[in-house]
């Protein structure tokens, strides 16, 4: 046995015995708009397109993950100079 038969082996056992291998679906762009906080699904696929969201192209059709998309909602309500915290810095009279 040389060593790509040995790692190969490793490598399939490993992911085998892992039973946190399991793959998430994807999901189609009304239930990403959805999950974005409720914009319009046109508007999510002008967002993949534009590489501001984590997005996969399947043929002519864009698809997400549930979980990347949180994580990027996440992370960019909390910036600083998020249009959230623009408007609050203006509406108070400054």
């Amino acid at each position: 046995m040389n060593y790509t038969e040995t790692s190969k082996s490793t490598i399939e056992e490993k992911a085998v015995n892992s039973p946190s291998q399991e793959v998430e679906p994807f999901i189609d762009c009304v239930r990403a708009a959805t999950l974005l906080g409720g914009i319009h699904p046109k508007t999510a696929e002008r967002w993949a397109r534009e590489g501001r969201i984590p997005a996969y192209r399947f043929f002519r059709r864009w698809c997400f993950r549930a979980s990347e998309l949180e994580l990027w909602t996440r992370s960019h309500v909390n910036l600083l100079r998020h249009p959230c915290r623009l408007n609050e810095e203006k509406s108070d009279g400054s």
